[in-house]
Parts: structure tokens; sequence; C-alpha cells
């Protein structure tokens, strides 16, 4: 598997753990912690776990009152923290719950607790960690691992681009990047308008989670990768409702072009 394959799989991962509900959020766990510790990336992870000391920082977080964990500035020792964390809970998954109670509580509902530690904690960590790999591991950018003959072309705010150039022997990526004035309209479109799609609760669920991925990235410059995946999938969501809608969705439908002309 390439390294590429792996951060797409960790990728996956999180967006499944961010759909989850109480009875369904440990298989993501699961997989999440077992895609990072793919033996392409279990070298990286290994080096990151080794910066620091989980049982240490949650017991400094205790004896500092117990209400909120205080993450370190060195970015690699937090990720190291964060695989750690993650790994814990995916063996654990009661832990995993009363972690986020404790430092992340969010109502007396317990998804709700689940969902704030995973767009507080989680969605931050796969974007940084996919940057750490990308920038640190040799063939990251490589579907196979090799370097490659290969033509990149950055294209600003150009959506559903067809243009690609491959030499002979060699491999064409295109990375669009998303203005975040773009996708705070996106989101803002979503939060006023989602009603009038008439979502069932488990699209609403899975439509929720993909703008909350979307609106996580607005932090800091959004990574196309995650921004294109959610975006994707939130456009399937919605066009399958306008298709089988009728009444106010349908009139409602041109409302929506520019979010589904952007993915």
């Amino acid at each position: 598997m390439s390294i590429k394959a792996a951060l797409r799989e960790v990728n996956n991962s999180v967006l499944d753990l961010q759909s989850a509900e109480y009875n369904t959020f440990e298989r993501p766990l699961e997989r999440l912690a077992a895609a990072l510790n793919l033996p392409v990336l279990k070298q990286t992870t290994d080096e990151l776990k080794a910066k620091g000391d989980l049982d240490e920082f949650l017991d400094r977080a205790h004896k500092g009152g117990g209400t909120r964990l205080i993450w370190p500035s060195n970015r690699q020792e937090e990720l190291g923290l964060t695989i750690q964390l993650i790994e814990r809970a995916a063996k654990k998954p009661s832990w995993f719950l009363q972690l986020a109670h404790t430092y992340y509580y969010s109502g007396s509902m317990i998804v709700a607790g689940l969902r704030k530690i995973t767009s507080a904690v989680i969605i931050p960590f796969n974007r940084d960690f996919a940057v750490y790999v990308n920038e640190n591991c040799p063939g990251a950018t490589s579907e196979d691992g090799s370097p490659g003959n290969s033509v990149t072309y950055n294209i600003g705010s150009m959506h559903n681009s067809p243009l690609q150039h491959i030499g002979v022997g060699g491999s064409g990526s295109q990375t669009v990047s998303y203005s975040s004035r773009d996708l705070r309209s996106v989101v803002d479109l979503y939060r006023q308008k989602v009603d009038e799609l008439d979502l069932d609760p488990a699209q609403r669920r899975r439509a929720d989670a993909q703008v909350a991925t979307i609106e996580a990235q607005l932090i800091d410059e959004p990574d196309p990768t995650i921004i294109e995946a959610a975006g994707k999938s939130l456009k399937r969501i919605i066009e399958g409702a306008i298709g089988g809608a009728a009444g106010s969705a349908i009139a409602a439908a041109p409302l929506w072009a520019p979010l589904l002309g952007m993915f």
C-alpha cells in the first residue's frame, strides 16, 4: 500500500467516526488505529509517539483541575500524544467516552461528547498528520512510493476542471485549492437552508458531519484533500435529496448551485 492510500484510509476512518453514533463509534476508532499502524506509516507514527507520554499528559491535566487538556505547543509531540490517545481509545472505547465526558463535555447525551472530542481533537489531527507525513516522508506524494516523473498544477479556485497533463512514463497531479470565503459561504448556505431539504435523520447526521469537517478546516489553511472528500459526500446527500424531493426542495434547488458546483 502506498502512503497516499494509507492517508486516504486514515481520512475515511475519521469521516466515519464523525457520523458515528454511541453504538457504532467503536469500529471507526479501530479502523483509524489500524490505519495509523499500516506498514508505510508505522515508522512515522512510532517516531511521533516517542515524543510524548500520554499518561503523564493526562496526569498533568488531572492535577490541574481536570477540566481541560493542556496540549503541547510542539506539533510533533501533539501528534504523538493524539496517536497514543487514538490507539488506547480503540482498545478501550469506554475510556474514550469517559475522556470525552471529562474534558469535552457537551451536555448529558453521550454522543454529544463523542462528537465534540472528534471535532476538537481527531479532525485537526487528521489534517496535521497528513501535512506532516507529506512533508517528511519520502515518496508520500507518489502513488507507488517512488518519485517518478510528474507535473503538478496548482489551480486557484477552478472547480471541476478537466485539465490534466501527464508525461510519458510519469504521473500527474492536480491540486485544487478552496478559498476560506467560498467555504464559509457553503457552510452558511447549508446552515440557513438545510431544513428545506427535508433530510431523514440519518442523512441529516451525515450531512452535518461533512459540514462540520469543512467548518473545522476554516480554523487554518484548508486542506484540499479533506475538503474534497467532505464536499463530495455532502454533494451526494444534497443531490439525492433534491432529486427525490417535491415542493419546496425542488423550488429551492437553484440555491444549492454554488455548493454543488464547487465539488
